[in-house]
């Protein structure tokens, strides 16, 4: 007995994917009153922070990321320093 095995593409919702286009779908005030209701659960907390999309520090209270908004040198002289584990040496 010989099986075939080809390659094939399908689509599957899944329960996650349902929530996000639920979310996605919903106006400002709908989706605020969402985070309102599941706040309602004791496990959770809000917390009112900004972070970084980049390196993902928490941000000032205003203004840009004091890490990544520094300007980049392009000076040849300026040394590259390459940072390994100690457990590869």
């Amino acid at each position: 007995m010989f099986q075939i095995q080809s390659p094939s593409i399908r689509t599957v919702t899944t329960a996650h994917l349902t929530q996000t286009m639920t979310l996605l779908n919903q106006t400002v005030g709908e989706l605020y009153q969402q985070i309102q209701q599941e706040l309602t659960n004791p496990a959770l907390e809000l917390v009112e922070e900004r972070r970084c999309p980049t390196c993902h520090r928490v941000l000032p209270g205003h203004g840009e990321c004091p890490v990544c908004s520094r300007p980049v040198s392009m000076q040849a002289e300026e040394p590259v320093v390459f940072v390994s584990p100690r457990e590869e040496f």
